[in-house]
């Protein structure tokens, strides 16, 4: 029968093996198509076309898909470069599948290189025939092989890719070697041949004899090189090997393995064809993406990187045409032939694809954006980058070269524009952000409204914002800083109409709102600022730090003051058009067009910048995009411009010489710019923070001192003026000499202040000018200020060098010197007396007069110092401080720092500045703050003692400070409460271009504002604890103000910022906090926020803030701990599985792990488990009581004990207790949770036992255990009952501990004494559980707990103790239940269990001591219990309730005993039932023969009131009253049977008992054994078979449902077969006596004539259907039983029927209708069968003689008997067919028509004798299908049980399934029937 498998359940049976065969299919399919293209290509021509689609199929075939069967180009382009390169030489072990197909390739390489190489083959064989044939037009274009160099290239792919998968096939090498030399290439051809020569090498080099392969390769080989004149390879090729090695004449002919194709080895190689006449020249159009300078300058620069990596060939004379969508350039010359393509190398691209589609190359790929338009980016690695172009370039190309598909981009990441479409290509969601309105609110709607909306929804964002910043301003009232105003204000500042606009503020929303990916660099990375902005502790970056504080000097002294330029910023167009016109006027080539635009930027071009009298080199700034371009483009065009300016020279020199003319100024200034330029950079990539390589410093040093011998020489050749004034150009060229000298090493210092000093002399006579040069780093200004500058910085430059020097500098030097010039003295004496743990500084160190000078020199020069330099002196002390291992003054020089940074973002000069380089600075000084807040933060929050040295004054400006700062940064959540509700779109730049950066840029504000809003805590902390004479509530200022900082941030899902430093924060602050201060919810939403605990509920709600969830560690579970418990607590137990706080009381445990174990635990644990498995001791119960019960333990230190001593473990115990005892179950299931619980309370007592109420709680466990095996299933009562035992004796003993520890250790609170009562009580049933059946105490047997004794004479074994009594079990519960009352005296169920005790008594005293006067339970106590039982009851709350009928039914069942027994009478007992109100309905009566009618009526009336038919004990009681009363009377039993035929027993007897709700578990299997043997005997008794067999059926089926199984089918098998036995009327012991004087022979004849009675469709007997039954119930036996009692039965009943049928069947046999058998002479021998059947006065007396046994012959042998297995198997061989289903004819047609059997004539018993054969020779062809050799001539009865094994087999496929016993109907039927009823 075909079962239902759901397709989404893999059976276990299902080996992997059955389902991953993909891979051996495929390559059995490929196989399949290699053998068919093979064939169809043996076939020759006409079959070409047929094996070139077969090979086609082959190689579109899944196995040439694999990842392995990729070329390794190929692979390393499918998947990432570096995983390429660490998993390549991986595949090739990969490779080998095996298949299973004989005779063909066994692994997957195999089968790839023989595709590729017959693939090639059969290529050239069609190339040879279409050579041979000419059938070009016929067959060439349907193959593709349309010349024969396409064929040949075609035959040499495949030839490469088998020798790919094969290398060590030599005559492949060679074939490949020709087929090279066919297309012409001689390096294929030589390679390939040396190939061929290298298999013959052996691993050290050494060179083999040639073999054949090897010696047909070297003679080619050795003709190729002879004709490339390589002598070299040519002598070792000789000597390697033996000259005399000579091919044969018929060898010769396998040389040239394809002669039909051209080139031979022999063939001189082809003359050179002539080239091509070159093409006309060509106009080169160029796209540029945007129009701006920088970009035209950025596509000339790539194609000129392009052209000079050869990826660009535009021929000779080809000229720039640029173009651009903006503008209109084009303006072509009349003469100029029209644009074409540029001609690439072939498979190779541009290094950028063209923006439209009319051009072959456009701007080169963008660099990085950070690098594109970053402001203030780093010159010294623009000549880095300029120097890589090359490589660079080449790494763009080689993904085009080799023609692998590219990733998928997106428009920006390509640096290309959008197509004209539009932006189509743009998801719906970017698109739809384009709209600020939302389009169903209606064309209508007017901007009120929309306002009003948006403040709607902003209204929560606002509410929050506004308390954070009214608790912000009084927290700063208290502790003395200025307030920041309300976030109305705030929002007002960014807004140029109403008050002044905070210009920070609105810088950082305008930053925001329009967004640019230098913007995005900044604020991620930081900006020119030489000051590093780290996030890493000062201690672990000295060096950098030192390397950048020089940088800064450095700069500050070589340059003038710093003046923010006035130039106007050159915009993106302005002069562009005039340019490009002029670009594409002329036909100029990409170099020349490049030295144009130069030009324009570096000479006076009043046609591109109209009205401009300077160059735009000096009038106009320049964006950092442009002058990176600039920079590349003077390295790329270096030899050219450098020629074409000393080219000039020279021209000059000459004419000077001549003529005496000055020098033309425009090549000058353009030479001076040039150089200047190049003085930048060198400075730039000599500052000591860069990171250019020395190559690259020695190139730039070698340019400048070129373009600084040329300047000098042009400057020489100027005519002098008049008076010797010097102009600006004189002054621009000496003040850049002086610079350039400054960079030289071998020019001293004296020597350079000495030319400063002469400049600045020379600048005060030309009238003080003031040269700006906005776009030079290296000197921005030209004025004798600047040269003062300089030289104050070159007199203290060793002072500067002595702090900033590279290596280790004395900490405390550094502090000495820099603490007077940072620190004012009042403020340095006042923090050092604030500070009393810093280390005083030695007065030896430095206290002479030069340093007290320096010191002075120093303060000057700081005075008018950058910012960048004061930080950094910050910074240098600040790394001092830490070096020594000083935190407090390590956060005030942070501090100190930002207030620098704030005070510069508020100073004139930074507000005087443009617009977009404020907000660059801007970026700049927050990514630097931010750093120095994630050092202070750290410091503040980790360091006891880091707001030592925080004075008033310091912490009263750093208050204000970093509120001003976290007011700022909160500029970013209002603009991000706009894009929020999308009333502002985010920029289309921002989210088009790198949305996952923007993402990140969005990240990087809220860490920075979470850190601004933690630190202004740490410092209103610290306010608050100096000012704690006026702060009365300082807790509850702080806890308010982390309350509000954590609403506003977690309303905007972004208080995890920052490694959720808030968060942590937080916690620590409030769990210190009082219990129950009121903060309680805000912790809970902490823990969630942060480790994602669940602990709210009603009172607690939480909100989700968008937090991830971070692991809980030990140490933060441990801190939770004792606030979780807390709200655990307030929870009933019941409940805790239910609520949340299983799920956080789980993750924990998880956290907190599994403690280690210590040497105490491990004893304590030793110590349970020694106590557990004992022996239960009497005297230990009762000792238990008073208190005297005590297990040794060590004690565990309080550290480790700390988790249990808060009773977490035991929590967690109940926890899992309470959750298994609450779950509905309907069947036996996992007990995971006890497991659990269990675990948790014995590792609760390892570290202490003298809690009490774990001892309970595992008592409980143990008891849970117990009541789940029995409760669902009697297999454990079954056949484990001992582990049952020991279960019992672990409960008991830990009850015993428990009630002996609560005795001494319990305290006298009202819920302390309920929880002792329900120990008592469960203490007391566990102790008369274990003493009624099942367990009948077994678990105070002491058996198994013998111990060794000392005797008189010898060692011996007996308990140490005696076990507990059943009596003394009853009485010590009574006294526990007792003890119970008194702390619940409502409890109906321990009053019920009290009188079952006194009950149990009392009956064992009466039995045990019937003549005994003194009686301990009186039966009035007895009743008196169970009657208070019975009033204890509670009220049913609804009618559904099911009531409680136990009392009441104890309470009849007992006085119904007493009343039988004479001990109490009926009248008395009718007072007693008025107790119960069941009684109340059924008429009393006094008469005591009346009595049991009267008990059954309450019975039925209990019975009615049990509507669900849970209670069964009503129905047993009432059959036994009405069986007990008249026992053996089958009338009795027929109403006992009809009795428990209502409830218990249904008609197919099936048995339907149940365990009540307050039955104790296991019960019923007991109460379900006794009444199946109580009714066994009723049908016994009454003779019911047909109930007889069904019961059978159903106790057999169900083993599970029954206690003691085995013994009670036993009863049911023995009662069922006497009651067989009784219907056939066999008598017992029956088979000896018919089989024991008959032959083996003659039982064999009749045997046969028997069964083929016994398969007659008419044929009945009740013998026959005894045997029958007999059979099928010992099939249904199945062997549990001994089979001996079903055979004793089965033998005798076939002996009846073997002795009433066969005499009958011989007689029928002699009639007439009797078959025709040949017939011997017969003789009458009175000994035979028939005779012996026949004879009347039975056989003869005579005994046998020697003579009567003796067989023909004279051979002597043994009478071989039936034995007891014969007859069996014929029995059961009897009953093996079906009976048909035929009516039953009457007897008289019976008589006529049921056939004859024909009985040969019986032989002598001598001649039987004779006929036996030997013994041990008997032919299996004598004996039945079903017979085999017997071992004995009586077989055993476990040889019987053996042979029912294939009966059953046998039986079950004669008949359905279903019916069990198939001959049932029939036998029914005929002892039913009215000729058998009537006998």
């Amino acid at each position: 029968m075909s079962q239902f498998t759901a397709s989404n359940i893999i059976p276990d049976d299902e080996s992997d093996e059955d389902i991953d065969n993909t891979k051996e299919v495929q390559i059995e399919e490929a196989l399949k198509l290699y053998q068919g293209a093979l064939k169809l290509h043996a076939l020759g021509w006409s079959s070409y076309k047929d094996a070139f689609q077969a090979y086609d199929a082959l190689f579109q075939s899944e196995i040439f898909r694999y990842p392995e069967s990729l070329p390794y180009a190929q692979q390393a382009e499918l998947w990432d470069s570096e995983y390429a390169l660490t998993q390549l030489a991986d595949l090739v072990d990969t490779r080998a599948t095996t298949t299973g197909l004989d005779g063909a390739p066994s692994t997957l390489p195999q089968i790839l290189y023989l595709s590729y190489k017959n693939y090639g083959q059969f290529v050239l064989d069609y190339l040879k025939h279409h050579l041979a044939q000419h059938h070009e037009e016929e067959t060439g274009q349907d193959l593709g092989l349309s010349t024969p160099q396409k064929a040949a290239a075609n035959a040499l792919n495949s030839f490469a890719e088998a020798l790919v998968k094969d290398d060590t096939d030599a005559e492949l090498w060679r074939r490949t070697a020709r087929v090279g030399a066919a297309l012409g290439s001689g390096r294929i051809a030589r390679f390939c041949l040396e190939a061929v020569l290298d298999v013959g090498a052996g691993i050290n080099g050494d060179v083999d004899p040639l073999g054949l392969q090897e010696a047909l390769a070297h003679e080619p080989l050795t003709k190729l090189l002879d004709r490339l004149e390589d002598h070299v390879s040519r002598s070792q090729s000789s000597s390697t090997r033996d000259r005399r090695q000579v091919l044969a004449p018929r060898l010769r002919k396998c040389l040239d393995p394809y002669p039909y194709l051209p080139h031979s080895w022999n063939d001189e190689p082809p003359s050179i064809r002539p080239r091509a006449s070159s093409p006309a020249p060509t106009r080169h159009a160029i796209d540029v993406p945007a129009k701006t300078w920088a970009a035209v300058g950025k596509v000339l620069l790539q194609q000129l990187v392009a052209q000079h990596q050869g990826l660009l060939d535009l021929g000779a004379g080809a000229g720039v045409l640029l173009r651009c969508a903006d503008a209109t350039w084009e303006h072509e010359p009349e003469a100029a032939p029209p644009p074409s393509e540029a001609v690439l190398p072939p498979g190779s691209h541009p290094p950028a694809p063209a923006a439209s589609s009319g051009s072959t190359m456009s701007r080169g790929t963008t660099e990085d954006p950070a690098k594109e338009v970053s402001t203030g980016s780093d010159v010294d690695q623009l000549m880095a980058e300029a120097e890589a172009e090359a490589e660079d370039g080449r790494r763009e190309a080689a993904p085009a070269r080799n023609g692998s598909p590219s990733r998928k981009r997106n428009l920006s990441t390509a640096g290309l524009q959008e197509g004209n479409d539009g932006g189509r290509v743009r998801s719906k969601r970017i698109r739809a952000r384009e709209s600020v309105v939302d389009p169903t609110q209606g064309e209508d709607r007017t901007g009120t409204d929309l306002a009003r909306q948006y403040d709607e929804q902003t209204q929560v964002y606002m509410e929050a914002d506004g308390w954070l910043f009214q608790v912000v301003n009084t927290m700063l009232a208290l502790v003395g800083g200025d307030p920041i105003g309300s976030v109305e204000e705030l929002k007002q500042s960014r807004s140029e109409r109403g008050a002044p606009p905070d210009v920070a503020v609105t810088d950082l929303y305008t930053m925001v709102s329009e967004w640019s990916d230098d913007k995005l660099h900044l604020v991620l990375h930081g900006g020119i600022l030489a000051f590093p902005a780290s996030t890493e502790p000062s201690r672990s970056r000295p060096h950098s730090s030192r390397k950048a504080g020089l940088t800064a000097f450095l700069e500050h002294s070589k340059r003038s003051m710093h003046r923010h330029s006035t130039k106007p910023l050159l915009s993106g167009d302005e002069g562009l058009d005039a340019l490009a016109r002029e670009v594409n006027h002329e036909w100029l080539s990409i170099k020349a067009a490049a030295t144009r635009w130069l030009h324009a930027l570096f000479s006076r071009r009043p046609n591109i910048f109209p009205g401009a009298s300077e160059p735009s080199y000096l009038c106009h700034v320049w964006p950092d995009a442009l002058k990176e371009v600039v920079v590349q483009m003077l390295v790329v065009l270096d030899e050219h411009l450098y020629e074409a300016m000393r080219k000039e020279s020279l021209a000059f020199q000459s004419e000077a010489l001549t003529s005496g003319d000055d020098v033309d100024v425009e090549v000058i200034e353009f030479v001076e710019t040039v150089f200047e330029l190049h003085l930048d950079v060198l400075e730039r990539i000599n500052n000591p923070s860069s990171e250019v390589d020395v190559v690259t410093r020695l190139a730039q040093q070698d340019r400048l001192d070129r373009w600084a011998t040329l300047i000098e020489d042009l400057m020489s050749l100027r005519c002098p003026r008049p008076d010797e004034v010097e102009d600006a150009l004189d002054l621009r060229f000496l003040w850049a000499s002086v610079s350039h000298a400054t960079l030289s090493v071998n020019v001293s210092r004296e020597h350079i202040m000495l030319c400063v000093t002469d400049v600045a002399q020379i600048i005060r006579t030309a009238g003080d000018a003031v040269i700006e040069l906005p776009n030079n780093a290296a000197m921005p200004e030209v004025s004798s200020a600047a040269a003062e500058k300089v030289l104050t910085g070159l007199s203290t430059v060793d002072f500067y060098l002595r702090i900033f020097q590279p290596e280790e500098v004395d900490p405390w030097l550094v502090i000495e010197t820099l603490e007077p010039v940072l620190n004012p003295p009042k403020m340095r004496s006042s923090s050092r007396a604030s500070s009393p743990s810093l280390p005083s500084i030695s007065p030896s160190r430095g206290a002479s007069s030069d340093g007290s000078r320096q010191t002075e020199a120093m303060t000057n020069f700081l005075q008018g110092g950058s910012t960048s330099l004061r930080l950094f002196m910050w910074t240098t002390l600040e790394e001092a401080y830490d070096s020594i291992g000083y935190p407090p003054q390590v956060l005030t020089c942070l501090l100190r720092s930002i207030e620098i940074i704030m005070g510069e973002l508020q100073s004139p000069a930074h507000i005087e500045l443009p617009p977009l380089q404020r907000q660059a600075s801007l970026a700049t000084w927050l990514h630097t703050m931010d750093g120095m807040m994630t050092q202070a933060l750290s410091i503040g929050l980790d360091e006891p003692s880091a707001m030592d040295c925080m004075d008033e004054t310091l912490l009263a400006a750093s208050l204000g400070t970093v509120a001003a700062l976290a007011r700022l940064l909160h500029t970013y959540s209002l603009f991000d409460d706009a894009v929020r509700i999308e009333q502002v779109a985010l920029p289309r730049r921002a989210e088009e271009r790198s949305p996952t950066s923007y993402g990140r840029v969005s990240a990087r504000f809220r860490d920075m504002q979470l850190r601004a809003w933690t630190l202004l805590y740490v410092l209103c902390k610290e306010g608050v604890a100096q000012h704690r004479d006026c702060v009365r509530t300082e807790n509850d200022h702080l806890l308010e103000y982390l309350r509000a900082v954590h609403q506003v941030t977690g309303l905007r899902g972004c208080c995890q910022a920052s490694n959720k430093v808030l968060l942590q924060l937080m916690k620590r602050e409030l769990l210190q906090a009082s219990a129950g201060s009121g903060w309680e919810a805000d912790l809970v939403q902490v823990l969630f926020d942060l480790h994602g605990l669940r602990l709210g509920s009603q009172q607690h709600g939480l909100q989700e803030h968008g937090c991830t969830p971070s692991a809980l560690d030990r140490a933060t579970a441990v801190q939770i701990m004792d606030f979780v418990m807390m709200l655990v607590k307030r929870v009933e137990l019941k409940d805790l599985p239910k609520t949340e706080y299983k799920a956080a009381m789980e993750k924990m445990q998880q956290a907190i792990g599994a403690p280690k174990q210590t040497s105490a635990m491990l004893h304590n644990m030793r110590n349970f488990a020694a106590f557990s498995k004992a022996a239960i001791h009497p005297t230990q119960l009762y000792q238990c009581l008073r208190g005297q019960c005590q297990l040794s333990a060590v004690p565990v230190p309080a550290e480790s004990a700390a988790i249990a001593e808060k009773g977490w473990y035991v929590l967690l115990g109940q926890m899992s207790l309470v959750r298994f005892r609450s779950q509905k179950r309907v069947s036996q299931g996992p007990a995971d949770d006890l497991d659990l619980a269990s675990y948790f309370f014995r590792l609760d007592l390892q570290y202490s036992m003298d809690r009490w109420e774990t001892w309970y709680r595992q008592a409980q466990v143990y008891d849970s255990r117990i009541d789940d095996d029995v409760m669902w299933s009697a297999d454990t009562l079954n056949t484990d009952l001992a582990e049952l035992h020991t279960l019992q004796r672990n409960a008991i003993h830990c009850y015993t501990m428990a009630v002996s520890t609560a005795v001494r250790m319990a305290d006298a609170s009202p819920a302390t004494a309920r929880e002792l009562a329900q120990l008592y009580s469960d203490f007391g049933t566990r102790i008369y559980a274990s003493s009624r059946p099942p367990f009948s105490m077994g678990a105070y047997s002491v058996a198994d707990f013998p111990r060794h004794f000392s005797g008189t004479t010898s060692m011996y074994q007996k308990p140490a103790h005696p076990a507990l009594s059943e009596f003394q079990a009853w009485r010590f519960a009574s006294v526990l239940f007792q003890q119970a009352l008194e702390g619940r005296a409502e409890s109906w169920k321990d009053h019920y269990m009290l009188g079952k005790c006194l009950w149990k008594m009392y009956r064992h005293w009466k039995l045990t001591q019937p003549t005994s006067s003194s009686v301990l339970v009186q039966i009035g106590d007895v009743l008196h219990v169970l009657i208070r039982a019975i009033e204890t009851i509670p009220e049913r709350r609804s009618e559904r309730q099911e009531p409680i009928l136990e009392p009441h039914y104890k309470l009849v069942s007992v006085i119904h005993k007493l009343v039988k027994s004479w001990q109490l009478e009926p009248f008395e007992a009718i007072s007693l039932l008025e107790a119960t109100p069941y009684s109340s309905k059924v008429p009393s009566t006094e008469d005591r023969g009346e009595w049991d009618a009267y008990v059954l009526q309450i019975l039925k009336v209990l019975r009615s009131a049990d509507k669900s038919n849970w209670h069964h004990r009503m129905t047993a009681r009432a059959a036994h009253i009405i069986y007990d009363g008249a026992r053996d009377d089958t009338a009795a039993a027929a109403s006992a049977k009809h009795e428990l035929s209502q409830q218990i027993f249904t008609k197919t007897m099936a048995v339907q008992v149940w365990k009540p709700e307050h039955e104790r578990a296991g019960r019923h299997f007991v109460y379900t054994s006794a009444y199946v043997s109580f009714f066994t005997r009723l049908l016994a008794l009454l003779d019911d078979r047909a109930s007889m067999e069904a019961l059978a059926k159903r106790v057999r089926k169900k083993p599970s449902d029954f206690f003691q199984h085995e013994q009670l089918w036993e009863r049911v098998c023995q009662a069922y077969l006497q009651m067989l036995r009784r219907a056939g009327q066999i008598p017992e012991s029956h088979e000896p006596l018919v089989f024991k004087a008959v032959l083996h022979d003659d039982f064999q004849k009749h045997a046969a004539r028997l069964e083929s009675w016994c398969y007659l469709p008419t044929t009945s007997s009740p013998v026959l259907d005894v045997l029958r039954d007999v059979v099928e119930l010992k099939k249904l036996n199945s062997g549990l039983l001994l089979v001996f009692i079903f055979d004793e039965l089965a033998a005798d009943a076939y002996a009846r029927l073997y002795e009433t049928v066969v005499p009958t069947l011989m007689l029928e046999g002699d009639g007439e209708d009797a078959p025709v058998v040949p017939k011997k002479e017969e003789r009458h021998d009175p000994m035979s069968v028939s005779s012996l059947l026949m004879s009347p006065d039975g056989p003869s007396e005579r005994p046998l003689t020697a003579s009567d046994g003796a067989a023909p012959g004279g051979a002597k042998g043994r009478i071989k008997m039936v034995s007891r297995r014969e007859v069996l198997r014929k029995a059961e061989m009897a009953v093996a067919r079906p009976v048909p289903t035929v009516p039953v004819p009457s007897k008289s047609a019976r008589t006529t028509e049921a056939p004859r059997v024909a009985t040969p004539t019986q032989p002598s018993m001598a001649e039987a004798m004779e006929e036996l054969p030997p013994p041990r020779e008997e032919s299996k062809d004598e004996a039945g299908p079903m017979e085999v050799q017997a071992s004995s001539e009586l077989g055993s009865l476990h040889d019987s049980a053996d042979d029912e094994s294939g009966d059953a087999e046998s039986d079950d496929e004669a008949h359905p399934p279903n019916l069990l016993f198939p001959n049932l109907g029939v036998a029914s039927t005929s002892r039913l029937s009215p000729t058998e009823e009537g006998s």
